[in-house]
């Protein structure tokens, strides 16, 4: 395994974050899917995706398992998750099982699961609570994304207990949880307790940013899941101290929603930078 720490891979370090690395560094050649360093191979993959190529996705979790640094691990999972079918999100979980002893493996198979927004990932991430070791690492990570698949907002699954909640206890929230979702959703695709959609996702964030609602960790879920979507540069949303900018916010959706998105995004469809994801 290997620690990516080369200077020359730091450009590409807010792949972690989002989508997009500093325009400056933003390169067009996609020869380093086969050729240079992880970092430059996850970025080439990304760039593949953002035009609809989708066929190098098989390289991701690879270069993931020969790594341990944590950033490298987010990017490619962000990757995986929000450009990926569900069978792809499997395929790579089969490839991360060989270490799902590891507690921040277990995290990551978490976030996965969680970014997939698909009802199909409740199953497995209670299954993956029921190994966890760590109630402040793989345990918390594990609960909140249930919370975000489930949950409008967090209450009994994340947020309602102590730091070590039983499992059966969680099975027994978020089983009633799922069967609800599973007869009332269009299809699998779900984020907060409804079905996925991201007209809906993007005036949730607006009316946070009117509001000034821009510090929970639901609000970075779905700035992450908006950009991924549609593929709208989000990397505004912050200043240079890295805080939330609410008028670069409400500026940049509200262009959004200029350009009549109901036309082009549909409940219940999963997009990456607009293209449409198979379930």
């Amino acid at each position: 395994m290997t620690q990516e720490n080369f200077a020359s891979d730091q450009p590409f370090r807010p792949l972690a974050l989002g989508f997009f690395i500093e325009e400056d560094n933003e390169l067009t050649d996609v020869k380093p899917v086969v050729q240079g360093s992880d970092w430059q191979r996850i970025y080439a993959i990304n760039l593949l995706c953002r035009q609809g190529d989708f066929s190098k996705m098989h390289h991701v979790a690879p270069i993931l398992m020969r790594n341990t640094e944590s950033l490298i691990w987010s990017a490619g999972v962000n990757i995986i998750a929000s450009a990926g079918k569900w069978e792809d999100v499997q395929k790579a979980l089969s490839v991360f099982q060989e270490r799902i002893d590891t507690p921040w493996v277990r995290y990551n198979m978490s976030l996965l699961l969680g970014l997939s927004c698909d009802l199909r990932a409740v199953d497995p991430l209670l299954k993956i609570y029921g190994r966890c070791t760590n109630p402040e690492e793989d345990g918390d990570q594990t609960l909140r994304e249930l919370s975000y698949l489930l949950q409008a907002a967090n209450k009994e699954i994340f947020g309602g207990g102590g730091a070590e909640i039983e499992h059966q206890r969680i099975v027994n929230l978020a089983a009633p949880l799922r069967d609800a979702l599973s007869r009332s959703v269009q299809g699998t695709k779900i984020f907060e307790s409804e079905t996925f959609d991201v007209v809906r996702l993007a005036t949730r964030i607006l009316a946070q940013a009117e509001n000034g609602n821009l510090q929970s960790e639901r609000f970075y879920r779905g700035r992450l899941i908006f950009e991924a979507n549609t593929g709208v540069n989000c990397s505004s949303f912050f200043n240079e101290l890295g805080r939330p900018d609410r008028l670069a916010i409400m500026a940049i959706l509200e262009e959004f929603f200029d350009g009549n998105p109901r036309g082009k995004y549909q409940p219940g469809q999963r997009y990456f930078f607009s293209h449409p994801i198979l379930p």
